[in-house]
């Protein structure tokens, strides 16, 4: 009956420094998720900011598949529209229930070409390059983008990336504090068993060997309990929100339950060899009297 009692503390002791372990994590996760959604809506917020090139009426068809040839094969463009004349005469009627001929007599809407930039391209520092070229095209009368929206994106998402980053490092460095106190109750109660390994001669490597291959799998189901939370949490937002499901690609996948997978683990390792060392290091007289 008295072995079985240590068994079962220890047991439960085991039990409960994993589930604390996986609860840290499961927030570390979704902090790293939202980091990653995040820059990913920005990225389509930049990748759905049209670039107007404003053509002249009397632009000749060489001309215009000269321009058309040169955003096409420009490394920043992702894609390009051509708007004709009437095309456009059309759309502006239909947002103004009204046709513009109607005042003036004829059509003041010019042709365009809408191009939409690579969302890497599509801040105000890169536009300040790439519009330059764009004017100096054959037949383009006006470069024409939304300099407004494109200001307050560059001030915005990289004040929200820092602020989750930010948020992501603490948690790391609580994360680390609440695992390493876990773990080191745990060895706490086996300081005699480490101290008497001492006393026979056992290298610290051989008394570290067991714990280090605890901790790995303590991390390692602490990971995937955690992993189990966050991706099902992940996978039920997104069959509910389908503008959420276009956020989470494949990378979102990768690194929120990967760190959670590295973390569990890195941190449960460098725990338990921290903790057992301080054990290592203690002489006689400590070990009974903490």
């Amino acid at each position: 009956m008295s072995n079985k009692k240590p068994q079962i503390a220890g047991t439960f002791g085991r039990f409960t420094t994993c589930l604390s372990t996986a609860l840290v994590l499961v927030m570390l996760g979704i902090v790293v998720c939202f980091v990653t959604i995040a820059h990913n809506f920005g990225n389509t917020l930049r990748a759905n900011v049209p670039l107007e090139l404003m053509l002249d009426d009397s632009i000749t068809t060489p001309q215009r598949q000269q321009i058309e040839n040169f955003v096409h094969a420009a490394s920043y463009v992702d894609s390009v529209r051509y708007i004709s004349k009437e095309v456009g005469t059309q759309e502006m009627a239909t947002a103004m229930s009204e046709s513009p001929t109607e005042f003036v007599g004829y059509s003041p809407v010019p042709a365009e070409y809408e191009v939409y930039l690579r969302s890497e391209y599509a801040t105000m520092d890169s536009l300040k390059m790439i519009e330059p070229q764009l004017r100096k095209l054959a037949g383009v009368t006006e470069v024409d983008y939304p300099k407004d929206t494109l200001k307050s994106l560059d001030t915005a998402i990289p004040l929200v990336t820092i602020v989750l980053l930010s948020v992501a490092v603490l948690l790391s460095f609580i994360s680390f504090a609440l695992i390493n106190n876990s773990v080191r109750m745990g060895i706490y109660a086996r300081r005699f068993s480490i101290h008497t390994m001492k006393l026979v001669g056992a290298k610290w490597s051989f008394i570290r060997r067991p714990f280090m291959g605890s901790a790995f799998w303590m991390g390692f189901f602490a990971a995937l309990i955690a992993g189990s939370l966050v991706g099902g949490g992940i996978y039920l937002l997104t069959t509910t929100e389908l503008f959420l499901a276009t956020l989470v690609t494949w990378q979102v996948w990768a690194l929120t339950l990967g760190s959670i997978f590295v973390f569990g683990l890195l941190l449960s390792l460098a725990c338990t060899y921290f903790s057992v060392n301080r054990f290592l290091k203690m002489r006689e007289k400590d070990v009974f009297l903490k």
